[in-house]
């Protein structure tokens, strides 16, 4: 029987950073918390003098009032959980004595952490189902993966930069993690005086000129920052399938998890794609974005997770071997021990549908980024 890790991780870096609060009314304790599946829980703890009582504790979400609750005790701990999605700064709790009196905290945002959907495991045939696909989606073969955690969104630069300035580089072991504008003026994050800063208007878009090198080295700071184990170890980048924390689906889990679940279905919202579904090659529909769209712009699939379609390629762990098909292992393959070129998974908005469909396989140079590639992260349970 596998065992469900803490849901609650501590994120260093996403504690309360502005307190107002008059002697009335006291926030003595604070906390930030993101549980495994992104959401961000904040709490307080808020006193009150002499013989008043706290009125209530009222939650703000980017200057709207979301949530309100009624305390009526002289102390209180209040817990509020939000969707882990909001403007820099842009979460308040607010606490209110019956005179008018009011305390405040504020919290950073975004954390590191991503939002992320169970993906429940179980068995399907892997590859072209339909007969129309390339040479390297074939044989058909059964394939069964575990239980996993992967991120409902694509990573986006407002993520990625964060750990740009965590680590103060864009380059590790000799390999490139990402290209800046100032090296490609597709990207969208400048470095400005020592700091990474994201385009403006791009910071809910996928992170793109990002190599393979570079995402996984932000799954190890990732995992560091949620104290889960570093799954790549960066002098040589393999990974080690026996730890648990963060890191790049594999070929296998990336389509069963597109499929839905391993549904036979050709798209991951079924058996056609419009513009209405994805971003991909042209404009029409919903898709009004000649290049990225802001994650999450398009409906999700039937597990919840979204852009599995166009927006950006999306690196895989795995090495590019074009006959792998036939000789994949049954269970949690983890693709072939060497090679030359990643994986990559699920069409961008410079491909047409063909290319977007759950089948398509994709490679390239690990140390390559380029406008079009991303990614995704997953945790295994254990």
């Amino acid at each position: 029987m596998r065992r469900l890790w803490p849901l609650l991780l501590f994120l260093l870096g996403c504690d309360a950073i502005t307190d107002i609060f008059p002697p009335d009314v006291r926030i003595v304790k604070k906390g930030q918390e993101v549980t495994r599946e992104g959401k961000v829980k904040v709490w307080l703890v808020v006193d009150v003098s002499d013989n008043k009582v706290v009125d209530r504790v009222e939650l703000y979400v980017d200057g709207n009032l979301v949530e309100t609750r009624d305390i009526g005790r002289k102390e209180a701990r209040v817990d509020f959980e939000v969707e882990g999605r909001y403007s820099s700064h842009g979460l308040k709790v607010r606490a209110y004595d019956r005179v008018g009196n009011w305390g405040e905290v504020k919290y950073s945002s975004p954390c590191p952490l991503p939002v992320f959907v169970f993906v429940p495991g179980g068995e399907f045939q892997m590859g072209d189902l339909w007969g129309d696909g390339d040479y390297d989606e074939r044989p058909v073969h059964t394939v069964r993966v575990d239980d996993f955690y992967m991120s409902k969104y694509e990573i986006t630069n407002a993520q990625y930069v964060q750990f740009l300035n965590a680590i103060g580089r864009h380059r590790m072991g000799g390999e490139p993690l990402i290209e800046t504008k100032s090296e490609d003026s597709d990207s969208h994050i400048l470095l400005k005086g020592g700091r990474y800063v994201v385009e403006s208007g791009y910071e809910d878009h996928p992170m793109i000129e990002v190599s393979w090198y570079g995402a996984v080295a932000f799954c190890n700071w990732l995992s560091r920052k949620a104290g889960l184990e570093e799954v790549y170890d960066e002098s040589t980048w393999e990974a080690d399938f026996s730890k648990v924390g963060y890191r790049l689906p594999t070929e296998a889990e990336w389509e069963y998890a597109a499929r839905a679940g391993g549904k036979e279905i050709k798209y991951p919202n079924g058996n056609s794609l419009t513009h209405d579904d994805a971003n991909y090659y042209g404009t029409g529909g919903r898709d009004v974005w000649d290049g990225t769209s802001p994650v999450g712009s398009f409906p999700p699939n039937e597990l919840g997770l979204y852009d599995m379609a166009g927006n950006v390629w999306e690196w895989c762990n795995d090495w590019y071997d074009s006959g792998y098909y036939s000789r994949s292992p049954v269970d949690n393959p983890t693709g072939p021990s060497s090679g030359t070129r990643k994986v990559l998974r699920g069409g961008s908005w410079s491909y047409g549908p063909w290319d977007c469909r759950t089948a398509d396989r994709n490679r390239s140079n690990p140390g390559g980024a380029g406008s079009i590639g991303g990614f995704r992260v997953v945790l295994p349970v254990r």
